[in-house]
């Protein structure tokens, strides 16, 4: 399994890269993007089973940051979890909208990031077990 996490916040990424580590993800499957063209660069260059992106909470950055990782992705289809400080319920009603697999809130918790992951493997068309 290979993540990418697009968020200009170190604090972020780490703590979602550690909570991916402690879920039994190795860590050389987890790349991280600091800045948007760094994530879309990434995208174009490699396939990934999973997409972590911070969005700020409105539905213009959600819509848009949707649109545009998937215009640069190699394979369209990559599951996108979209996360955000403040979520709100017209926020839950963009990103489903939008297509993407799932809205996780920060700070992270285990549970959440797990949840996110088999909504990640749902909208792939796998199932545990």
């Amino acid at each position: 399994m290979s993540y990418l996490i697009i968020d200009p916040s170190p604090k972020r990424q780490q703590q979602l890269r550690a909570i991916l580590i402690s879920l039994g993800h190795r860590p050389t499957s987890i790349q991280i993007a600091g800045e948007w063209s760094e994530g879309i660069s990434s995208v174009k260059r490699r396939t990934f089973d999973c997409c972590f992106v911070f969005v700020n909470p409105t539905s213009s950055a959600v819509i848009a940051a949707v649109t545009g990782l998937r215009q640069g992705m190699a394979y369209r289809a990559t599951p996108l979890v979209l996360y955000t400080q403040e979520a709100t319920r017209v926020l839950v009603q963009d990103v489903s909208k939008s297509g993407a697999a799932y809205l996780l809130a920060y700070p992270f918790t285990a549970g959440g990031v797990e949840i996110a992951l088999r909504a990640c493997g749902a909208a792939r068309g796998q199932t545990d077990g």
